[in-house]
């Protein structure tokens, strides 16, 4: 009497073998989301305080920008002398304590507008 095979169990194996593999795809995209997310509201960020910095916007409102805009870890240097360098730099969110938080940064270099002459 010849054995036959059955084909019982064989998507609960399947779905065993690709379930990790999928989650980790998964988890490598939302990390991947969330590290360019972080370097675009950094590109962002540094541009549109150079920006106000070349109007010649007064400390607090530049202090009040960088609050509104910038990512919750950032940190904001900028000069204005010769010209307007602002650099944004910040960690994105972790979201699982082994992933690595690569520091995003962003540079804007901009020339302040001229003044216009009293009468």
């Amino acid at each position: 009497m010849p054995q036959t095979r059955t084909q019982r169990g064989a998507i609960t194996t399947e779905t065993a073998i690709a379930l990790p593999f999928l989650l980790t795809l998964l988890l490598a995209g939302v990390w991947c989301i969330g590290v360019v997310t972080t370097h675009l509201q950094c590109i962002d960020a540094s541009r549109d305080i150079a920006r106000a910095l070349a109007r010649g916007e007064s400390p607090a409102d530049i202090q009040s920008l960088i609050h509104q805009i910038t990512p919750p870890t950032a940190t904001v240097t900028y000069q204005t002398t010769p010209a307007i360098q602002v650099t944004v730099k910040a960690t994105p969110r972790r979201l699982l304590p082994f992933l690595p938080t690569p520091t995003q940064s962003a540079q804007s270099t901009l020339h302040p507008e001229p003044t216009a002459p009293t009468p």
